[in-house]
């Protein structure tokens, strides 16, 4: 009887901790669902607008290391591939798709096929709904980061909504007041270790 009020504690205190990282939860419970995260989708121009280039290899590389698959979702047809790969995104096996690739992919096939796909080119916002909705159906936990209203179709399908600065905070779980991928690279982290705990809390229940 007691696991519920210790859950919410735990969850209270993770969220005071990560106020401490310049960012702000607007949905306690998704502190959990940080902890659980498997998939982040960036979009490509946002990534560009608030990060510098070292900060993008630190957070590919975290995510690689912590078995998370990164993704770079782009509305542009033609993409910089040399840049993609100094970012460290695609790695060994790993595909680029276009929007007009995508369309012609039954939703059976994505299904099948996403876990390849590292890059996309060309995207509407209903690809990238398809995209992460297609991932959840494979149970992952994915992760979406917006800088603005433009971005809050993508924002709502979310399994954890990132805004970066004040634009998106509307429909978004969690604002990165510093706009700073490595703020989000920590919140990940943080929501990790209270995870870990929440999990170890519940075996002594």
């Amino acid at each position: 009887e007691g696991f519920p009020v210790l859950l919410s504690i735990a969850l209270f205190l993770g969220m005071m901790r990560m106020m401490k990282r310049h960012v702000k939860v607007h949905n306690l419970s998704v502190i959990e669902k940080l902890g659980r995260t498997s998939v982040i989708c960036f979009d490509k121009n946002d990534l560009l607008e608030v990060s510098q280039d070292e900060d993008i290899k630190k957070v590919i590389e975290f995510c690689q290391k912590a078995q998370i698959k990164p993704i770079l979702m782009s509305v542009d047809e033609m993409l910089d591939l040399n840049m993609v790969k100094e970012f460290g995104i695609l790695c060994e096996g790993d595909e680029i798709l276009s929007g007009c690739e995508l369309d012609r992919l039954s939703d059976g096939e994505l299904l099948e096929y996403i876990e390849k796909i590292a890059v996309y080119t060309g995207v509407t916002m209903e690809h990238k709904i398809r995209i992460v909705k297609t991932w959840q159906r494979k149970r992952h936990v994915v992760v979406i980061s917006g800088d603005g209203m433009k971005d809050a179709p993508i924002l709502k399908v979310a399994d954890v909504a990132c805004a970066m600065g004040k634009t998106a905070k509307d429909v978004a779980d969690i604002t990165i007041t510093d706009k700073s991928i490595l703020s989000m690279m920590s919140i990940i982290k943080a929501g990790r270790g209270i995870y870990a705990h929440l999990i170890e809390m519940q075996s002594f229940s």
